[in-house]
């Protein structure tokens, strides 16, 4: 590899770890948690590890649309405190979007870390990251190690002491609901003026009696077809899922055929790049006006044999071409690229900014700042000059928008996937003169003396097929 790449592209944070010293087994010598002589250490983790671990397994929909969730989860890396410690804007998060978002973003950051201790003490595959899908008490994380042992690890992240420690009898029942090698608890407790911290307790259970190979490539594409749900490639995606079914052996001829067409359509379609010697097929989708996104995965992994002989790379890598355009390479052959659009000047208006794909299903599982940021796009894309007023939350509106010497205060209100169907409040007394929700807002609680004009869930469903509706409703 050439010496760029040992050049960080990514911001990387310290978080401290404390090790249960039950896990620590000098006899077994077979784990990096086994060659530890002290219980605390300093671990470093990068951003787009974090991130990647985040989406691995915080992936919640299985069909997913087009639209890259992985760029929604990069909104979280505004919420770390610009320190060479992991510290997050608590306060900062708490006053300007509420408690429910932060404890919504302090989970996503404790199953991030979990997974990258997880790696850095057991040595995982990452070709079988995924989440536990059964219901009821279940561990949150589960995965090969490459010593072949399977290992399941519940996560808890909070910013607030008190809050982790109650949950930890909860989170060792969760953990011993599903037979593995190797159990574990991992408590992450996020701070803002001092490091986070990272606890990994509970010792190793007793191994179970599954033929393990047959879990591994299982496993490896339950990962596959999380991870482009998370990225938001709906055709990789299922791709996976069918060869799931193929190494299950179905007799399902209908999906068999799916996955055979479904791969000559990947092959046919599909943007390639050849970086140090494997060629990674993927799409590109517009991020800004500077730069591109480039997701794909190593051609490999694409055909039956391919993948079930697909050997983990030995680390991640990043790598420089054109010497501005970037590639980060994940163990597990995913690639991640940012490319500059100056380079695809005669084709750029076939490539769409990925926003462009969202449904409403993607705006309920999306969080309030990537909400913010969508209806942010959506009147960029209708013409509209926008000033954001998040961060002067004081103001009680959210963006002032204007055009052709028009100007008019725009209120977002979001509701989680779980509460969508639930009536969104209104405050008669707003200053806003839009209103726009994912949520239903009864049109007799609006008060005629203020009469805002109204974009709820019917007709936020409507812009998200047709951006260009927007501007129809705003008089």
């Amino acid at each position: 590899m050439s010496e760029t790449l040992t050049i960080s592209r990514v911001r990387n944070y310290n978080i401290l770890v404390k090790v249960d010293s039950n896990l620590i087994n000098p006899t077994r010598v077979k784990y990096p948690v086994d060659l530890l002589t002290n219980s605390e250490l300093t671990l470093q983790i990068n951003q787009f590890m974090l991130i990647y671990a985040i989406g691995s397994i915080q992936s919640r929909r299985f069909n997913p649309s087009n639209r890259q969730k992985f760029t929604d989860k990069e909104d979280l890396i505004e919420k770390i405190k610009n320190d060479k410690d992991f510290k997050v804007q608590i306060d900062k998060i708490r006053n300007l979007l509420g408690s429910e978002t932060l404890g919504k973003i302090s989970e996503d950051f404790g199953v991030g870390i979990a997974v990258l201790v997880a790696d850095y003490l057991y040595d995982i595959d990452l070709t079988t990251l995924h989440r536990i899908t059964e219901h009821g008490k279940r561990p949150d994380i589960k995965c090969m190690t490459r010593n072949g042992d399977e290992l399941v690890v519940e996560s808890k992240g909070y910013s607030n002491l008190n809050n982790l420690r109650g949950q930890l009898s909860n989170a060792q029942i969760q953990k011993r609901s599903i037979v593995s090698d190797i159990h574990a608890v991992s408590l992450t407790l996020l701070s803002q003026d001092s490091i986070s911290t990272n606890e990994f307790i509970d010792p190793p259970s007793q191994p179970n009696e599954k033929d393990k190979e047959l879990v591994l490539k299982i496993q490896r594409a339950k990962h596959y077809s999380a991870i482009f749900s998370f990225i938001g490639q709906s055709e990789l995606s299922k791709y996976f899922s069918y060869m799931k079914n193929r190494l299950e052996d179905t007799e399902d001829l209908n999906i068999l055929n799916k996955k055979e067409n479904l791969y000559w359509k990947i092959k046919k379609n599909y943007r390639e790049y050849r970086i140090e010697g494997e060629i990674y097929k993927g799409t590109l989708e517009r991020l800004n006006d500077e730069k591109l996104i480039f997701l794909g995965i190593d051609q490999n992994l694409l055909t039956y044999e391919g993948f079930y002989n697909f050997q983990e790379y030995p680390s991640d890598f990043e790598h420089y071409q054109n010497g501005k355009d970037f590639f980060y390479i994940y163990r597990d052959g995913i690639c991640a690229g940012e490319l500059f659009i100056d380079d695809f000047k005669e084709d750029i208006n076939k490539i769409h900014h990925f926003q462009k794909r969202t449904r409403i299903s993607d705006v309920d599982d999306m969080n309030i700042i990537s909400f913010e940021k969508f209806i942010e796009f959506l009147f960029i894309e209708n013409g509209y000059e926008v000033q954001n007023f998040k961060q002067h939350y004081e103001v009680g509106f959210d963006f002032k928008i204007s055009k052709n010497n028009k100007s008019y205060k725009v209120e977002i209100k979001h509701l989680s996937h779980k509460n969508k169907r639930r009536k969104s409040y209104y405050n008669d007394k707003s200053a806003a003169d839009i209103l726009i929700t994912n949520g239903t807002i009864e049109k007799s609680v609006i008060s005629e003396r203020n009469n805002p004009i109204i974009i709820d869930r019917a007709y936020l469903q409507d812009i998200c097929k047709k951006n260009s509706l927007l501007e129809r409703v705003i008089r």
